[in-house]
């Protein structure tokens, strides 16, 4: 106070700072603002000062008050935390995008997982269901006693493989996330009903008695996932009836039903078997774990039945408990929200999803939809079937199949031609490829859904050579009903029919020459396997010559179109050739050409990059090709022998 404001200036300090001061002051404002100044030592300083007039009784400034504070040490850890800050946000973002990289790692892991599980799934089960076939026919053919009970013991080895398998696969795609829930009316009386039909005979065998019991306040129908809820108590049963054996007292298993009021149902599964004692309860529904490792050696299984109900039933936002004693028995209790639905609805459509609860041999996920027998009403008795498929020989292939199960036939070579005929005909159902030109298998289906009449829904199958992830369920939005991968094999072919069609078009099929070839497995790459088209057309070799004969045609063709694609580096073409000629060369039994094919589509789709892939692949094709129509040389083959 009482000092020059000269004595703020300092060398460091702007000038601008200095006029804006001076500026106010003119003025007669007081002013605020920063310096820089040194101290007595030399040192720099920052401070902060406001600089006032003082004025006299005629408002002429007399003198300044200025108040100056030290600010160095306040804007120097400002300026730290500053540094800290921006320090902090630069690794929060470089921690970020560490995470988003290894997110995306994680998503590019799942679906290669889930393609991998995809592929393995159609790759184990298809020939697992063969195997399974085979035996089926085998145990009808005339045996002697010790061959039936060997074909029997087959039979079953073979069917707790495919269990075992499916409990792999079945796992893998719920850990995946690739398990989507089908809510649909169910019958909670038929569903336990047809529960213990099929456990029974297992319980007979194990000499265990099998009892249900449904309380009278448990609805009539609710609305659930069958499918889920049929795999959730088939475990827990299936798991009694194993555990309920090696008592000296005669084994007991009970399903129960309960209302648990507040919209819940409980399910009851009780055995008096081996029992768990309560260390190990927590551990039994971890992946691949058994209440002890001498269970797995004595009963066997996967340890993944528990797990996956466990699971199954947090997705339909359950609870599932266990209470156990060792040696005095164990019981499971599965409690569900459940949504009563009204019983009328429930008659009419609850009927698919039963059945496709039962339907554990055949890798297939039908559609909820009622079929025509159960629903309303659909073509004329005896009508016949449409079939859209742009392959010659696979149309020929599926035509002499439908005709060995004494159905008639309309061809269509591509799905407008499909749309046209359907148009103009009454078709009893439809079978359809799903990648053909002009009019797509789902397109096709679209256009049916939206021009077919109220009440006269027609069966829709689709016909796939493909098991991509999720193309079944595109299947079922789009409006199909139900899908059959190629090549079909007549008794898939005969039970799918009978699924979907009506009593009256479901006439005494012709007789179907009994064949004595294998059905093929696929899971080689044969140059030709000569069993195939027999195991297609119940043994007839000479529609097997036939259809040799129209494929050898049918495939020199497309070998063309192949090259001449090839040459103006048409890659889309290649892929769309590709695909045609893979699933007849499959059909009749050229694996090894029919996996080329398979990987030319994929390249051809992925966009063939510089080429240098398809013309590698254009060489294994080519000598694949000639391979195998020199193998099935009529000279050379005795086909249906």
């Amino acid at each position: 106070m009482g000092q020059n404001p000269r004595l703020l200036q300092s060398g460091r300090t702007p000038p601008e700072t200095y006029r804006r001061l001076w500026k106010t002051l003119a003025q007669g404002k007081p002013w605020a603002g920063e310096f820089y100044n040194r101290r007595k030592d030399g040192s720099e300083y920052l401070e902060r000062a406001t600089v006032t007039p003082i004025h006299d009784e005629h408002g002429e400034t007399t003198h300044y008050v200025a108040v100056k504070q030290d600010i160095t040490e306040e804007r120097r850890m400002e300026e730290e935390l500053l540094r800290h800050r921006d320090h902090l946000e630069a690794l929060v973002a470089s921690r970020t995008l560490e995470l988003q990289h290894a997110l995306d790692a994680a998503n590019v892991a799942s679906r290669a997982k889930g393609d991998f599980l995809t592929t393995m799934s159609h790759e184990i089960r298809t020939p697992m269901n063969g195997v399974i076939g085979l035996l089926d026919v085998l145990a009808h053919s005339p045996l002697s006693a010790d061959q039936t009970h060997l074909v029997t013991i087959m039979r079953e080895s073979a069917t707790t493989l495919l269990s075992l398998i499916n409990d792999i696969l079945d796992f893998s795609k719920i850990e995946s996330g690739k398990v989507e829930l089908e809510l649909a009316p169910v019958s909670i009386h038929k569903l336990i009903a047809h529960i213990a039909d099929i456990m029974r005979p297992l319980a007979e065998r194990k000499a265990v008695k099998l009892t249900t019991c449904i309380e009278d306040d448990v609805p009539a129908a609710v609305s659930s996932d069958a499918l889920r809820l049929h795999q959730i108590l088939v475990n827990l049963v299936s798991n009694a009836v194993k555990f309920s054996t090696a008592m000296e007292r005669p084994g007991r298993v009970e399903i129960r039903a309960e209302n648990a009021g507040a919209g819940l149902i409980r399910f009851m599964v009780t055995d008096n078997g081996i029992g768990m004692a309560p260390e190990v309860l927590d551990k039994i529904f971890q992946p691949f774990a058994q209440a002890e490792f001498s269970t797995t050696r004595r009963f066997g299984g996967t340890g993944l039945g528990l797990p996956i109900s466990a699971r199954l039933v947090g997705m339909l936002k359950g609870r599932i408990e266990v209470s156990s004693l060792p040696g005095r028995g164990t019981r499971f209790i599965v409690t569900l929200p459940l949504t009563t639905i009204n019983a009328t609805l429930a008659r009419q459509d609850a009927a698919a999803p039963a059945s496709a609860a039962a339907d554990t041999t055949l890798p297939r996920h039908p559609s909820s939809r009622p079929a025509p027998s159960q629903a309303h009403g659909a073509a004329a008795p005896h009508s016949p079937i449409l079939l859209a498929e742009d392959n010659d020989v696979n149309r020929l292939v599926i035509e002499r199949q439908l005709a060995l199960l004494g159905f008639e036939c309309d061809m269509a070579e591509n799905g407008q031609e499909a749309l046209e005929r359907w148009r103009k005909g009454r078709y009893a159902l439809l079978l359809t490829d799903l990648h053909m030109p002009e009019m797509d298998g789902y397109e096709l289906t679209a256009r049916i859904r939206s021009e077919e009449p109220s009440g006269r829904r027609m069966p829709i199958i689709a016909v796939t050579a493909n098991a991509l992830r999720g193309e079944d369920q595109r299947c079922i939005d789009v409006g199909m009903d139900d899908f059959i991968t190629k090549p079909i094999q007549l008794d898939v072919l005969r039970q799918t029919l009978m699924r979907w069609l009506q009593a009256d078009d479901l006439q005494a099929p012709a007789a179907i020459k009994a064949s004595t070839a294998a059905v093929p497995t696929q899971t080689g790459h044969a140059l030709f396997d000569a069993q195939v088209l027999p195991s297609l057309t119940g043994g007839d070799a000479t529609l097997v010559e036939e259809l040799l004969a129209a494929y050898r045609i049918s495939a020199r063709d497309t070998a063309q179109s192949l090259s001449k694609a090839q040459a103006s580096a048409n890659w889309r073409q290649v892929g769309e050739l590709a695909h045609r000629l893979k699933s007849s060369s499959r059909a009749v039994g050229a694996m090894q050409l029919g996996e080329i094919c398979a990987t030319l589509e994929q390249a051809g789709r992925d966009g063939g990059g510089d080429g240098e892939l398809i013309h590698q692949l254009m060489d294994d094709f080519d000598a694949a090709l000639d391979a195998a129509l020199q193998a099935m040389d009529p000279a050379r083959t005795c086909s249906g022998s």
